[in-house]
């Protein structure tokens, strides 16, 4: 807990040494719109920023009126994000599409989402085209992207950080995407506090053929939103494997501070590790695992839910198997780990 309280700090000082930046060029999120917002590929959205392989940037990027604050697309790669202030989005503050070998380092990415087009969450319907995961920062089928040392807070559309596949399904566009596995994606040492809707930090699979595979998420601080740390396989007969969450701090969401989810038929999830996690005071999360979720404060949950209704008859189920808890500390949580319908191995 003592270097999460450190974390913050050093972030609250990362934060008043960019917002004076931010008053210095005269561009927080009351100032002027972005002067263009280009086309963010094939997404459907626009960016501020469209960024080329290589490239720096830095600074003020304010996104108002754009769909995107940093868009990075196919193709591109060796991309660094260093010390920006990211703000005024309709979406996204940042987002990562089929790109590889890029960093997102010491900035601040906050007060984005303010005309979002995310997706409801069930059972509610989308009435058209929609974002599945509408983050403050969002991967989709990237590899080799490093996400560390950022603030991430006050994001109002979905949530602070996520990793997914792309595919049919581009949980971070309205769009279709490219067919494409997240891998081997690090976020770390990052602060990730009071952003609305949805997770904190989520690694989840969108897509058959693809998925979410060797992702880590380590030594970051995840408090007071909705949720904490996912991993998960999202739509039916997809894959997230060898996933690891290790040595975070998540404290005071609003459902458990760590949940391991396989949501639908055909789902797979296999070889999660959650180790050395300090949870703390997070909430109940009753209407899973069939609406027989734990309905205290819980730290961990592990749940592979049953097939719903409406279902053909004889689909596979749901899976979650290999999941090692190890070394976590609990404070404040009635629950402190909840499996069901899933294999988890304690040591």
């Amino acid at each position: 807990m003592v270097q999460g309280v450190q974390r913050v700090m050093r972030t609250i000082g990362l934060t008043v040494g960019l917002l004076a930046l931010v008053a210095a060029a005269g561009a927080g999120p009351a100032g002027a719109a972005a002067t263009t917002c280009l086309p963010a590929g094939s997404t459907g959205l626009t960016a501020a920023v469209v960024a080329t392989s290589n490239q720096t940037i830095s600074g003020v990027v304010n996104a108002t009126g754009c769909d995107n604050g940093i868009y990075i697309g196919p193709g591109v790669s060796g991309v660094t994000v260093n010390g920006a202030y990211i703000t005024g989005a309709n979406n996204h503050g940042i987002f990562v599409q089929n790109s590889a070998n890029d960093t997102i380092e010491n900035s601040v990415v906050e007060g984005n989402g303010l005309a979002p087009t995310v997706c409801p969450s069930p059972p509610k319907q989308p009435t058209g085209p929609c974002i599945h995961e509408d983050k403050a920062i969002e991967l989709v089928g990237t590899s080799y992207v490093t996400v560390s040392g950022n603030t991430v807070n006050g994001n109002l559309a979905d949530g602070g950080i996520g990793v997914a596949d792309d595919g049919p399904i581009d949980p971070g566009a309205p769009a279709a995407g490219t067919l494409s596995m997240a891998y081997h994606n690090l976020v770390k040492n990052n602060v990730v506090i009071g952003n609305q809707v949805g997770c904190g930090i989520v690694v989840a699979a969108y897509n058959p053929g693809a998925g979410v595979s060797n992702n880590v998420i380590e030594d970051n601080v995840v408090a007071q939103n909705p949720a904490g740390i996912i991993i998960a396989a999202d739509s039916p007969h997809t894959l997230a494997i060898n996933n690891d969450v290790l040595a975070n701090v998540a404290e005071m969401n609003y459902l458990p501070g760590i949940i391991v989810h396989s949501n639908t038929p055909g789902d797979v999830v296999l070889g999660t590790v959650v180790e050395n996690n300090a949870l703390i005071a997070n909430g109940a999360f009753a209407f899973a695992a069939g609406g027989k979720g734990p309905t205290t404060s819980t730290g961990i949950a592990v749940i592979a839910e049953p097939t719903p209704p409406g279902f053909p008859p004889g689909l596979p189920a749901a899976t979650i198997h290999w999941t090692t808890l190890s070394g976590n500390t609990f404070s404040g949580e009635a629950t402190t780990i909840f499996v069901s319908r899933a294999t988890a191995t304690f040591r």
